[in-house]
């Protein structure tokens, strides 16, 4: 978690949220998705049409796939359409490329049109829905829990202010039409989490249930400019450390959860033997 989230939990003696499914730090909003087998953040949806989980990594490029799905489907129907009014009425008046039509062509101009009509409808419909989440910050899945009664955990910062925490606070707006990645000034706090430098205070973190063990939180401190550190608990049982390198950070793969519990067991009992 964060360093103040986290301190925070210590001075009320609560214990971190974990989720269900991999035992791993959940942040708020977070979701799990069954299709992908990972926590989301701030999750929106599973799109089958992407094959992905929308949510705070991807939003903004899904948005512009759908808008600009949405104005290609426009572009092509207008063209469709001049097509047609320059080739009716007198014979005279008409294009030169009308005569050379086939009846073939017609068949294929139809079908274009039926297509740019219901992917155009599809998209314009998705990234409307999608922009006005992103405004209120409310995803699909928060609005289902507000009509259940349960509690929406979103913070409202204003339209801009939502906007810029899906299409990233880069000092140029245009950046927010080119499909690339979004980009954060401080992105653990967009996220909700941070990878600390030492992964040993990580583990003891997680695997903590006894208020007793827990360990200084102000260890885990954010690292500007230094390459962070991240567990990533594998169903694996292998006994040696795999670390990969994933988007600057530095992955660690460690031993399965279980392995880790019994040897804090172990060596906790040779501490109260000695």
């Amino acid at each position: 978690p964060l360093p103040s989230h986290a301190q925070a939990l210590q001075a009320t003696n609560r214990s971190m949220r974990k989720c269900h499914v991999t035992g791993t730090f959940k942040p708020m909003r977070a979701h799990f998705d069954r299709e992908i087998q990972r926590c989301v953040v701030k999750m929106d949806h599973h799109c089958p049409w992407v094959n992905n989980c929308v949510g705070i990594g991807n939003q903004k490029l899904f948005i512009l796939f759908v808008g600009y799905v949405a104005l290609g489907s426009g572009y092509a129907l207008m063209l469709v359409l001049g097509r047609y009014f320059m080739c009716v009425g007198k014979p005279e008046a008409q294009a030169a490329f009308c005569s050379g039509a086939k009846a073939s062509d017609r068949v294929l101009i139809i079908l274009l049109c039926v297509e740019s009509v219901l992917f155009g409808l599809f998209t314009t419909c998705m990234a409307c829905e999608q922009i006005t989440s992103v405004m209120y910050n409310q995803t699909y899945i928060d609005r289902l829990q507000a009509r259940r009664g349960d509690t929406v955990k979103s913070t409202n910062h204003g339209i801009l202010g939502n906007l810029r925490e899906v299409f990233g606070d880069t000092d140029s707006y245009l950046m927010w039409f080119v499909p690339v990645a979004a980009s954060w000034k401080d992105r653990d706090e967009i996220m909700g989490f941070t990878c600390p430098q030492d992964h040993d205070v990580e583990s003891q973190l997680l695997l903590s249930t006894n208020p007793d063990d827990s360990v200084e939180l102000s260890e885990l401190s954010k690292d500007d400019g230094k390459r962070g550190i991240c567990l990533l608990y594998t169903s694996d049982a292998a006994d040696e450390e795999d670390s990969v390198d994933l988007g600057g950070r530095r992955i660690i793969k460690k031993k399965k959860k279980q392995n880790i519990l019994e040897e804090r067991r172990e060596s906790k009992e040779e501490k109260l033997s000695t």
